[in-house]
């Protein structure tokens, strides 16, 4: 919804943009570089989101397949677990993934939107910074994230072991 929503208001926009809009903003929200306003300088973060959006829609598909390739702490312990066993984990490793395509295209939107904002000659001060903080404050909440895929691996393990079934090998 998010890149489907930055694209349409992008195309709404689109014909009352200036004849030249910001490429490059500094911390302080003042415009560095500016371009002349073409379809392609101002829907090229759109479509970057798009693309980003395909990569994780692609790796989330991916993961029940090949969950090997989801690379965590207790990677070793999962691979031990036989499949029937996997599945609990894979659907929290999607979740991280789904979770990490929001967090990226909310960065995203708010570079978008401050572009936009420049763009339409309003001094922005210092919300360049918002993305920036944002970006930042994504690492506690990944590892937030992962604690889940790490909890559901030793969650399965015990129900594995509680089965009867003895340790394996990795692959």
């Amino acid at each position: 919804m998010i890149v489907l929503g930055t694209s349409v208001a992008a195309m709404l926009v689109y014909p009352t943009l200036p004849s030249d809009i910001p490429t490059s903003i500094n911390v302080s929200g003042a415009v560095t570089r500016r371009a002349p306003t073409s379809l392609w300088s101002w829907f090229l973060l759109p479509l970057i989101m798009v693309a980003l959006q395909l990569v994780f829609i692609a790796l989330r598909d991916r993961l029940p397949r090949h969950p090997e390739s989801f690379n965590f702490p207790d990677k070793e312990e999962f691979l031990r677990l036989p499949d029937e066993f996997r599945g609990p984990v894979v659907v929290q490793m999607q979740w991280l993934i789904d979770a990490m395509s929001v967090l990226v295209q909310m960065v995203l939107l708010m570079v978008f939107a401050l572009v936009w904002y420049a763009a339409t000659g309003r001094a922005s001060g210092g919300l360049m910074l918002v993305p920036l903080l944002m970006s930042v404050m994504t690492t506690p909440f990944v590892f937030l994230l992962l604690s889940r895929v790490t909890n559901a691996v030793e969650a399965q393990t015990k129900e594995w072991r509680a089965a009867g079934s003895p340790p394996r090998a990795t692959r």
